[in-house]
């Protein structure tokens, strides 16, 4: 028995580290999230596995944009029917392209 919690504890920790996303990784996965759910109001709603391998290799320096648009408003530009993320409150880095 008392060697039982150090194998469950070490177990537990390695469940633990597989499963962390980096920061950039989960503002990524957010991002899609809000964008298909505003999307998804549209005649045409995203299907399942779209941008399925949208977020594995994502720059750092996309977070804060990425963060910002996971948040943004979900509306139809002016004239328009079509609903997306407003991302004009949000500046994409320089020189880099987030998802």
């Amino acid at each position: 028995m008392i060697r039982a919690a150090p194998v469950g504890f070490a177990f537990a920790l390695l469940m633990g580290a597989l499963s962390c996303k980096a920061p950039e990784i989960e503002a990524c996965d957010d991002f899609l999230s809000a964008l298909r759910a505003c999307t998804d109001q549209n005649a045409l709603p995203s299907g399942p596995g779209e941008e399925k391998d949208g977020c594995t290799a994502v720059d750092p320096a996309c977070e804060a944009y990425l963060r910002c648009g996971a948040s943004a408003p979900c509306e139809a530009a002016e004239g328009e029917t079509f609903v997306t993320l407003d991302l004009s409150g949000c500046a994409p880095p320089e020189g880099i392209d987030c998802p």
